[in-house]
């Protein structure tokens, strides 16, 4: 789960999205992240690179994650 403590907002995180937060938060840039996860879980490469974009671009907007990183 992700809070957002500025807007009261709570995220429940399936298992591809605690992994991706748990190796962005951890110093991967999101591009290495999923290579990293590609070689981790057993999901066709167009299905985890669509679920990861979009939960990406919901931490964008979210404002949990900035550009640069």
């Amino acid at each position: 789960m992700l809070v957002q403590l500025g807007r009261n907002q709570v995220y429940a995180l399936n298992r591809t999205g605690a992994r991706l937060w748990e190796l962005v938060v951890g110093g991967c840039r999101p591009s290495e992240a999923v290579e990293r996860m590609l070689e981790e879980f057993d999901v066709p490469e167009p299905e985890l690179r669509a679920e990861l974009d979009s939960f990406l671009d919901l931490l964008l907007r979210a404002g949990l994650l900035s550009p640069g990183e």
